[in-house]
């Protein structure tokens, strides 16, 4: 799955993130498991990252991400300002019928100005 990201969500909003009419924007998060930089072409490491993968793909997996605003020293205040699951990203199948890529959109807080993807 090489360029591809091993986590994604297509359709994630969070509250404070808006578009010129005020509602959330729809955008999309990836994420890959990697070793740190340094250990970029360790064998060991990268079959790792790869049973990983593969563990969360097998047991059908996913990964709550919260985001919250650290106004206080006191975490047990900090509100919370959007939060979304991470799925994971099914192997290409070379086999599957491709659907016709939907018409790019345009203007910011109607899907454009960002890539939806």
């Amino acid at each position: 799955m090489a360029g591809k990201p091993t986590f994604v969500n297509r359709t994630m909003q969070i509250e404070c993130i808006r578009g010129s009419d005020g509602q959330p924007l729809q955008l999309k998060a990836t994420s890959w498991v990697n070793p740190k930089k340094d250990d970029q072409y360790d064998q060991e490491k990268l079959a790792a990252c790869d049973k990983i993968r593969d563990l969360v793909l097998e047991h059908d997996l996913s990964f709550r991400i919260q985001f919250e605003h650290r106004n206080s020293e006191d975490y047990n205040t900090w509100p919370k300002i959007g939060a979304f699951n991470l799925f994971s990203n099914r192997p290409y199948d070379e086999n599957a019928v491709k659907a016709p890529a939907p018409a790019p959109t345009s203007g910011f807080g109607s899907g454009g100005g960002f890539n939806n993807g």
